[in-house]
């Protein structure tokens, strides 16, 4: 049985898909301080761990109208 490792960064295209977003949408989400990318070089990439965390903290459609 093998074992998936998960990657501990992941670039601008992996973000958008493993979030299931547009890459306008990541940008404005940078742009607005909900996601922090890292530049290595050239490169715009993102902790896998906080795309995770992102994700998890994310409020669920209608939890607005709970309260």
């Amino acid at each position: 049985m093998q074992s998936e490792t998960l990657p501990i960064l992941v670039g601008v295209e992996k973000a958008c898909e493993l979030l299931a977003i547009r890459k306008s949408h990541l940008y404005q989400m940078i742009a607005e301080a909900k996601l922090r990318p890292l530049k290595l070089g050239r490169r715009t990439v993102f902790k896998y761990a906080d795309l995770v965390a992102f994700a998890d903290e994310a409020q669920p459609i209608g939890a607005d109208d709970a309260a």
